[in-house]
Parts: C-alpha cells; sequence; structure tokens
C-alpha cells in the first residue's frame, strides 16, 4: 500500500488539473490508511481518514455551490486542531502532533484553486510528513518502521519542489 502511495504522491503533484490530483489524492490516503493502520499509527491514519472525506467535498467545489463555502476549509481545519487539542491531552506526546500539522497543510492545500499555491502548501504538508516519518522510523521504541512513508514523503517532497520550479 506503501509503495502505491507513492506513485500516486508524485503523480499528484505534478498534476496540473485539480479534479485529477483530489481524485489521485483519495486514491493514496485511502492506501496510508491501510498502511498506518498496520503499522499501529492512529493519528496517522485518523488524519488521512480526514484528508479522504475532505478532498471528497473540495471535489465538489466546481460543481455544487454548497461545497465552494469556506466553511467547508474551517470546518476541516478544526478537525485537524481537535485532533492535535486531543493528542496533547491524551499525552500521545508532541511528535505525533506532525502528521496533524501535516494534515492542517495539506487542507489548505487541497482546497485552493491556485495550482502554485497548492505546491507550496503541499510542500509544507510533505516536510511535516518527512519529518514524522523520521521520527517514527528512527527516534521511537515502537517496532513499526516507517520506511515506506519516510521515502514516499522524501519523493513528494522533491517532485513538489521541481513542480514549484516549474
Amino acid at each position: 500500500f506503501g509503495v502505491i502511495a507513492v506513485i500516486l504522491k508524485i503523480i499528484e503533484v505534478q498534476l496540473k488539473n485539480r479534479s485529477k490530483r483530489l481524485v489521485i489524492a483519495m486514491c493514496l490516503e485511502s492506501c496510508w490508511i491501510i498502511y498506518f493502520l498496520l503499522c499501529g499509527k492512529l493519528t496517522a491514519c485518523i488524519t488521512c481518514l480526514v484528508l479522504v472525506i475532505q478532498s471528497l467535498i473540495f471535489l465538489q467545489r466546481e460543481n455544487h455551490k454548497w461545497a465552494d463555502s469556506l466553511f467547508w476549509l474551517f470546518f476541516f481545519l478544526g478537525i485537524q486542531l481537535g485532533i492535535c487539542v486531543w493528542n496533547v491531552l491524551s499525552g500521545e506526546g508532541v511528535l505525533v502532533l506532525l502528521s496533524v500539522f501535516a494534515g492542517i497543510f495539506a487542507t489548505l492545500a487541497y482546497f485552493v484553486k491556485n495550482d502554485r499555491l497548492y505546491r507550496c502548501f503541499m510542500f509544507i504538508s510533505l516536510s511535516f510528513w518527512v519529518a514524522n516519518s523520521v521520527v517514527g522510523t528512527f527516534f521511537t521504541g515502537s517496532s513499526s518502521r516507517l520506511w515506506t512513508a519516510l521515502v514516499s514523503d522524501v519523493f513528494g517532497t522533491t517532485s513538489a519542489i521541481i513542480a514549484i520550479i516549474r
């Protein structure tokens, strides 16, 4: 699932069509949900689930007036912040918040219609995912390693940089 997500993320960031990007994003986030469940990373899994649901709604922005409302941006940012507060209060640790910050910037990326702004927000989001994967792979005492996620995040970040420059 992680390998499929790697390939899809590289494709997503390079696409110029917003609708196609969102469809690809839903597919790759679904792969990450399964991957993070198997790795026991519940917060990252929940963050990805939120990204799938919001992509479904953001995909409707061009076709339905209800979906084009700023309400949805603030609604999904609120959910991401709620996950953040929940993590802090439940004692899961500050490091797990990296996936939440990644989700916040991904929410902004998927909401905007400007391609360059999308890529800039996505670069920031992917940078947080890289940090999350590095911490999960090298600095936690857990037995789960996030090698595939780390490779994906590095490739995705590199793809975003290329897309911004291009």
